[in-house]
């Protein structure tokens, strides 16, 4: 692998013109024509989120890989995302060189064909003016169920919840993100695009998302994402919260207890005050209020009666 690093680091932050220099540094390092295909496809899902133009991004280089190199066979079901890079006897050389046939064609690229099939305008499209910059929250699975948060910042909402998580659902197919050997964006849970408020968020109810997979998923898995109350995510408060850790909760319910202990104990000044006063003091009280005062004053005075026992009988 290349010592020029291209991560998601510099795929989505980078300006366009400095991210074009890494692509091209990135290639003469290090020869891998997969790699920089899948960086690009990640492009397109910066492109479709941010207000600078990220369209025909490299189309220079893409075009020139799936046309003439041979390390790119690894990456030939991303040739669908960009057709519109070529014109028809060119793409037909590009399925001759990728594929044995065209049913081969076909079938290794249906799905995505008939994911993207209404997202490619939106990949492609260009820079716009942004009214307000948002920041996109979204939350994956990596490879072995772990969640992991990523933000993507300076974005603008443009299109619907669905299409924004189908978008979104393009990284679960990239094996290019890892972090010590996992890798990352393996499957999407849910995302929202925040200011200072929460814009929306893909997990409410009213709004029921399918997340698309490459895979398809059976009939048991296909309902974990409709509704969050149904999905086994654990949540401090339903829907508005993201999910805690058990050891968390348990020492919410610690300090739960705690507060309830304090707020029904007496302060230790209090308790103070109720120890038994002086006897100076204690007759400034009496003194407001006679009764006391006689009762206190027979018990002084009066011996106390010692109690009778009883002999016991032999």
């Amino acid at each position: 692998m290349s010592t020029i690093n291209l991560g998601t680091r510099q795929l989505f932050l980078m300006k366009r013109e400095n991210l074009s220099k890494k692509f091209n540094s990135f290639l003469e390092n290090s020869d891998d024509a997969s790699y920089v295909i899948q960086c690009a496809v990640a492009v397109l899902v910066r492109n479709s989120f941010t207000p600078s133009d990220f369209s025909n991004f490299e189309k220079d280089l893409i075009r020139d890989l799936f046309l003439t190199s041979d390390k790119v066979k690894s990456a030939r079901k991303y040739c669908v995302y960009f057709r519109n890079y070529f014109s028809e006897d060119e793409w037909q050389t590009v399925v001759n060189r990728l594929f044995d046939s065209e049913e081969e064609f076909s079938q290794t690229t249906e799905r995505t064909r008939l994911h993207i099939e209404k997202l490619l305008p939106i990949l492609h499209s260009g820079g716009w003016e942004a009214p307000i910059k948002r920041s996109l929250v979204t939350v994956f699975k990596d490879e072995t169920g772990k969640k992991h948060g990523w933000t993507l910042s300076n974005v603008d909402r443009k299109y619907s919840t669905q299409e924004n998580c189908d978008l979104l659902a393009i990284l679960s197919t990239l094996t290019i993100f890892e972090k010590n050997g996992v890798r990352r964006f393996a499957e999407l849970v849910k995302n929202s695009f925040a200011t200072i408020d929460i814009d929306y968020n893909s997990e409410n109810e009213e709004e029921k998302i399918e997340v698309w997979t490459e895979q398809p998923k059976s009939a048991a898995d296909k309902t974990e994402i409709h509704n969050p109350e149904e999905a086994n995510l654990p949540r401090s408060s339903k829907d508005t919260h993201p999910a805690k850790h058990v050891d968390s909760v348990k020492e919410e319910k610690k300090l739960e207890a705690v507060n309830e202990t304090a707020a029904t104990s007496i302060p230790k000044n209090e308790k103070k005050r109720q120890r038994k006063r002086p006897e100076d003091h204690q007759k400034k009280l009496y003194a407001k209020n006679p009764f006391h005062k006689q009762e206190e004053t027979k018990k002084l005075t009066q011996p106390k009666k010692k109690k009778k026992r009883k002999k016991k009988r032999k």
